[in-house]
């Protein structure tokens, strides 16, 4: 008997992942949009980003060598294991194979070369994973213009306490977004595509040791499609252009003007990144939008995010009969479709559709239509409102959009005239 190699455990958890999601095992019928959903369930349970490219080549073996040790953990976390090693333990899987018979001072000897070769693989892993911080880190971040797109942030830094074989910057939550720093220097530029609340990175090896929040300011809304969530530059509308009969909408003249090949899954978003002025605790969101048909898709959906300074908010709606992927973050609580009678989200999303979000004191109430959808409780603070996102499958459109404080006055408004 003989143990299986990573390979063979990767396929375990492969299928694990699929019974516990009720994904396709037929690796090649898995769709983008399930890929997309896997993405966020990792994100969730472990707070690693792994990208929808990376996830489709990792379930097609397309990979020379063995994903790191980042991405088995996280793959873990799905099944609810604490890492990777624990997942092998609990999984653990002989192969039979007939084997020579060999002297045993032959066997003995080869043993010992190879635990020797797995110490100081371990000795060198552990060298490599873990920093050594002798003092003060220093990071810091500056923009070169106050809002708009594109945006140059010159990062400040100083590793000089830091034993690391090797340092990165990171935008954000995106590992696309990364690039290698020389330690010995103290200045990088990086430059932003994309509005939001980004969170930067300094990195040692593999081990976060600092954070820098940078608001790329979108000075007003921001229309742009991508193919892909993990997309670095995506392609931009003009806002003014996109305003017709009193709300923004863009249509398949606009796509075909910017090169938009429509034969592929893509999302429309619409970014508005600025200080509201409301916190977490008590705010108001109304909005009228509905999503816009281009071609057929089996199941579209539209979602509203809320981008707070520690955290993001979001409601998906969903056409009906799809509610099995639909899902909603309110604060620190998730739930999807598959584990959550997510019913009420189910709606004709190519008519417009009446959507409130209402908080107070951290008990969140939201409305589709007049009717409460959703009751919820959270408890963690994640301070002031910094963005507003929708995002369609396909195209869409905004009719309104109000936000108002905690005395209820409205503090934001935009009828898209």
């Amino acid at each position: 008997m003989i143990m299986s190699s990573e390979k063979d455990y990767i396929q375990i958890c492969k299928r694990e992942i699929e019974k516990l999601l009720a994904l396709d095992n037929a690796s090649s019928s898995l769709k983008s949009r399930d890929f997309e959903y896997l993405s966020g369930k990792i994100k969730e349970k472990s707070g690693i980003a792994i990208s929808v490219s990376t996830l489709k080549r990792l379930w097609k073996d397309d990979f020379l060598q063995i994903p790191q040790p980042a991405t088995l953990n996280a793959l873990a976390s799905v099944l609810d294991y604490s890492d990777w090693q624990e997942f092998k333990q609990k999984n653990h899987v002989t192969t039979t194979r007939k084997v020579k018979t060999i002297n045993k001072k032959a066997l003995l000897f080869s043993l010992i070369i190879l635990m020797v070769a797995v110490v100081i693989l371990i000795l060198v892993k552990n060298r490599s994973n873990e920093p050594v911080i002798n003092g003060e880190v220093h990071f810091s971040a500056d923009k070169t213009i106050s809002l708009g797109l594109p945006n140059t942030v010159v990062f400040n830094y100083d590793v000089s306490n830091v034993v690391a074989d090797s340092f990165f910057i990171q935008q954000s939550w995106n590992e696309r977004a990364k690039e290698r720093i020389d330690p010995k220097k103290q200045v990088i530029s990086s430059i932003y595509h994309l509005p939001g609340f980004h969170r930067a990175k300094l990195i040692a090896n593999n081990t976060v040791i600092a954070k820098q929040n940078v608001h790329i300011l979108s000075n007003g809304w921001l229309p742009y499609i991508n193919y892909d969530i993990t997309d670095l530059i995506p392609i931009y509308f003009n806002p003014d252009s996109s305003l017709s009969d009193g709300h923004f909408h863009i249509d398949e003249s606009d796509l075909q003007f910017a090169g938009i090949d429509i034969k592929k899954d893509f999302k429309l978003r619409l970014n508005n990144s600025r200080d509201f002025g409301v916190t977490d605790d008590n705010f108001s969101v109304k909005t009228i939008f509905k999503s816009d048909s281009i071609k057929a898709t089996s199941c579209p959906r539209m979602e509203i995010m809320l981008v707070f300074e520690a955290n993001i908010f979001w409601v998906s709606l969903i056409k009906k009969g799809c509610e099995y992927y639909a899902n909603y973050k309110i604060g620190e609580i998730y739930a999807d479709g598959k584990n959550n009678d997510l019913s009420l989200l189910g709606c004709n999303i190519y008519e417009w559709q009446d959507l409130e979000f209402t908080v107070h004191q951290k008990l969140s109430e939201v409305k589709l239509n007049g009717k409460p959808i959703i009751h919820q409780k959270y408890v963690q603070d994640f301070g002031e409102m910094v963005g507003i996102i929708y995002t369609f499958d396909g195209l869409g459109s905004v009719d309104f959009i109000s936000v108002s404080g905690a005395d209820g006055k409205i503090v934001y408004q935009d009828d898209f005239e």
